[in-house]
């Protein structure tokens, strides 16, 4: 991690304000080194085309005793399926901030295109067990006018329309 990322984090924590803090992440690769920076609010595309970046947030403890920890049963996704969780159950105080908070290597698993299959495999189930929270998360972020089309197709089931969103974003 960059320095002095402790002591800003733990100013940030002090005024009891926010439960989750997400900063930047530093990607060092060979081939393609790059700055993913925190999204400025949690919204629909945050869970389908992009993630929060856990290697660089900061969760409050008491998240964990409330939601539990990270579910194992997800090999690469148990990350995914934490926040999933989390922003389903009620509004939770989320603060990016503009620093790089760590600094992350590829080569891992999540980042190996041999196992992105598995990752959406993984995606998709936490999406089955979070119908209400994908639903929800589609009507609140996009146009009334498209809400009205959209609820017409939502007969569909959440796996289904996750699979086509998913095959979209190949």
């Amino acid at each position: 991690y960059e320095k002095n990322v402790i002591e800003k984090i733990s100013i940030l924590f002090s005024d009891k304000k926010h439960e989750i803090i997400t900063g930047g992440l530093k990607v060092v690769s060979k081939t393609e080194p790059r700055i993913v920076k925190p999204h400025q609010k949690i919204t629909y595309a945050t869970f389908v085309d992009s993630y929060i970046s856990h290697p660089s947030t900061f969760i409050q403890k008491k998240l964990f005793d409330k939601y539990g920890k990270y579910d194992c049963n997800y090999k690469i996704a148990a990350d995914h399926a934490f926040f999933y969780k989390i922003f389903s159950n009620q509004p939770i105080s989320y603060q990016p901030i503009d620093e790089i908070i760590s600094i992350h290597e590829l080569g891992g698993i999540s980042s190996n295109p041999e196992h992105h299959s598995k990752l959406k495999k993984e995606q998709l189930k936490i999406f089955d067990q979070t119908p209400d929270f994908f639903l929800d998360l589609v009507q609140k972020t996009v146009s009334i006018k498209k809400k009205a089309t959209l609820t017409k197709r939502i007969s569909l089931s959440v796996r289904k329309m996750g699979a086509k969103l998913f095959k979209l974003l190949k």
